[in-house]
């Protein structure tokens, strides 16, 4: 008859376990371990805790930083659920000692520590830049939508609030009306009527959220985190902010990050070149986005900068339906010259005109080739004119670079840069949502989720190499 393993709960050990031994030696919590414990903290403004202060004594600032780590590592971002994996996880009993901080702790913990945590996440990328997990030869930039923690059904509603204050004028103004029919001689209320009082500080508050709608340019407001906005996501519409991440292509490493509540990309380009220099020591040789980038002055100061960049063609459907679209024309930068791409026609120089604002003067070029075959179809009314600025010699130079071969071969191998590091937060880590209310906390998350997976990248690729490096990335 075989025999069956059962579990002894009555097992006593002569010798006590070691903790030590409760994790493997290639545990990814040992490689946290080993990273906090080589942070600078006072430097990177977590501070000092003074020893020997009076009541019982506080949690490490080290300790609470690994657990929080290894915890958006886990699935983990509340404090609560974090404060019971303290008990039942293996990696988390091991990292704190078998201390067990309460949910107040790790909550207080998050609180005011949450502005260093950008400098965690920037020490995470030296840390793969010093172990060789950065190329930086080519780099991707992209924004994804994660939704906030308010709930877009409780939303305020600009068009249900202005009908509503349509509704409140109707009765007050009924109400008014009974009151100036009443017989002429009878003695009215000292006060106004309760309904017409209720109404009346309803008719306030409403206004006062259309106001503050208006003042910050949104049509949907809720109530508690009024900085969300409500965005397009895949299936449906939701309270949300812009995550945005740029990417290192050889081991999907985020080296840069940001985030705001806008819906488009349109002016993220600039802010994640110069946050990525920051935290880089090198600049990478090419950078990729997708067309929410595509803006005339991004790329035009993108240049001024000395980064390179390439992006996807944001007018590429109206130049799939135009044929004639300005975009089609050719600029020779060298002659300064302007060519049409169905003829061949040299346009004419026509003027400069000088600007007013902070954009370069812009010169106009016109085509005047009247006996032109194609002249009904481009431009049967006015001469067909295009301007040309240094801001438009960038979007030229653009388009040159997207039809050349490595172009067109890059721009489709984009996705699987930074999209690829988007689908692990959001499926290996199932990070889909905030949990913490407003646009400062939610930066900061932001900043503990992608510092969480670089750590999580570099751990696998430590686990690998463990035995030729000795365990140790980070000297």
């Amino acid at each position: 008859m075989g025999y069956q393993k059962q579990a002894d709960r009555s097992l006593v050990y002569l010798l006590p376990p070691s903790v030590d031994e409760w994790v493997g030696p290639e545990d990814p919590v040992r490689f946290i371990a080993q990273f906090v414990e080589a942070l600078d903290l006072e430097e990177l403004g977590f501070g000092v805790v003074e020893e020997g202060g009076p009541g019982a004594p506080s949690y490490g600032i080290r300790m609470l930083l690994s657990v929080w780590l290894y915890a958006y590592m886990e699935k983990i971002t509340s404090s609560r659920g974090l404060e019971r994996a303290c008990r039942r996880d293996m990696g988390l009993i091991w990292l704190t000692g078998q201390h067990y901080p309460d949910h107040n702790t790790l909550w207080r913990f998050w609180s005011r520590y949450r502005d260093a945590v950008k400098g965690v996440f920037r020490q995470t990328v030296l840390v793969a830049d010093k172990a060789g997990l950065i190329g930086t030869v080519v780099q991707a930039v992209d924004g994804t939508k994660i939704q906030a923690r308010c709930s877009a059904e409780s939303r305020w509603r600009q068009k249900s609030l202005e009908e509503k204050l349509l509704r409140i004028d109707a009765s007050i103004a009924e109400a008014e009306a009974l009151i100036d029919s009443q017989a002429e001689g009878e003695e009215l209320p000292a006060v106004l009527p309760e309904d017409l009082q209720s109404a009346g500080q309803l008719r306030t508050a409403i206004s006062q959220i259309l106001e503050e709608m208006k003042e910050q340019q949104t049509k949907d407001l809720h109530p508690d985190e009024p900085e969300a906005r409500l965005m397009r996501t895949r299936g449906n519409s939701r309270m949300c902010y812009n995550a945005q991440a740029m990417v290192d292509y050889n081991h999907q490493i985020i080296v840069g990050t940001g985030l705001d509540n806008q819906a488009n990309d349109m002016h993220w380009l600039v802010p994640m070149l110069q946050q990525t220099r920051l935290n880089l020591p090198q600049r990478a040789v090419l950078t990729l986005g997708d067309a929410g980038y595509d803006t005339i002055t991004e790329l035009y100061d993108a240049e001024q900068a000395g980064d390179d960049v390439l992006v996807n063609e944001k007018r590429a459907k109206a130049m799939r339906e135009n044929e004639f679209h300005s975009a089609h024309f050719i600029y020779d930068e060298e002659n300064q010259e302007v060519i049409c791409p169905h003829t061949g026609h040299i346009l004419s120089y026509s003027c400069l005109r000088k600007s007013k604002k902070k954009i370069p003067n812009v010169h106009s070029y016109r085509c005047y080739h009247r006996s032109c075959p194609l002249r009904e179809k481009c431009c049967p009314k006015t001469p067909k004119q295009i301007d040309v600025s240094e801001h438009h010699k960038s979007l030229f130079r653009q388009q040159k670079k997207r039809q050349s071969v490595s172009g067109k071969f890059l721009l489709a191998y984009r996705k699987a840069i930074v999209e690829l590091a988007f689908a692990r937060i959001k499926q290996q880590m199932d990070f889909r949502r905030f949990t913490f209310s407003g646009m400062k906390a939610a930066q900061a998350q932001w900043n503990m989720v992608c510092a969480a997976y670089n750590i999580k990248r570099m751990a696998a690729r430590w686990a690998k190499s463990k035995s030729k490096t000795g365990g140790m990335i980070y000297n």
